[in-house]
């Protein structure tokens, strides 16, 4: 099933594939998976999405909205007629207000999510070389679930190891959802991130005296070119020359 055949609205039955901080990824039989954010995922305020969904359990999930340019769609577990979030719902008493002041869940529930995201500590060190499991491919990149860890690493696509002839990686031809045992390892840990590789140091050593800042939303072209300590103006100058 493409994402352009999924229906808004409709309830799909799905399998979680991977359980994050801010949700989880359900597999409805489509190209990618799609993200039930953690406010989706009951109808009860919940700190840990474990605490609710965990990896291979079946769910009933509704599509809330599907961009198919970007290729990807959000789901809820939450009933339909569920309340909306930080609403009192007309509910009298402590439920909803507080001595008739709203409470406000909303502001609560982000703070303390972003609190343990960051507190969690990392199971791995630079340079570790581990295996993942391929839980979302987009244009940039490759999220690979890293064990039982309960974390997601980035293979961005400039770090993605060339095969004889290529100059940057088809992340589509390469690798699909579900794909295990892809070999990697990690070059960076920051504030819960972790970040791949594939390359060897010697095929990630640029020229000596050049940059080497790969910026976020660079395309693998770029990053590359980054790398080399060139840019687009450095050809556009040239040809002007």
């Amino acid at each position: 099933m493409s994402i352009g055949d999924i229906e808004v609205g409709k309830t799909y039955t799905g399998t979680v594939r991977s359980v994050q901080s801010y949700g989880a990824f359900v597999d409805i039989g489509a190209a990618s998976d799609g993200l039930v954010h953690i406010s989706q995922l009951s109808n009860d305020f919940i700190k840990d999405a474990n605490d609710v969904v965990s990896v291979g359990a079946t769910v009933e999930a509704r599509v809330m909205s599907v961009d198919e340019a970007a290729g990807r769609f959000a789901l809820s577990l939450r009933s339909e007629n569920a309340e909306p979030r930080g609403s009192g719902g007309g509910r009298e008493g402590g439920a909803g207000e507080d001595g008739g002041r709203p409470v406000r869940r909303g502001k609560v529930a982000r703070g303390g999510g972003a609190a343990k995201r960051e507190d969690k500590p990392i199971p791995f060190k630079i340079g570790e070389e581990l295996k993942g499991t391929v839980s979302r491919v987009l244009p940039y990149g490759v999220f690979l679930s890293l064990g039982d860890s309960g974390f997601e690493g980035l293979l961005h696509q400039s770090e993605v190891a060339l095969l004889p002839g290529e100059f940057e990686a088809d992340l589509r031809k390469r690798f699909s959802e579900g794909t295990a045992d892809v070999e990697v390892r990690v070059i960076s840990l920051d504030k819960g991130k972790v970040s791949l590789t594939q390359k060897t140091d010697e095929e990630r050593k640029p020229f000596k005296g050049v940059s080497t800042e790969v910026k976020p939303g660079m395309n693998a072209m770029e990053a590359q070119f980054a790398r080399l300590g060139l840019s687009s103006g450095s050809f556009a100058a040239a040809a002007s020359s």
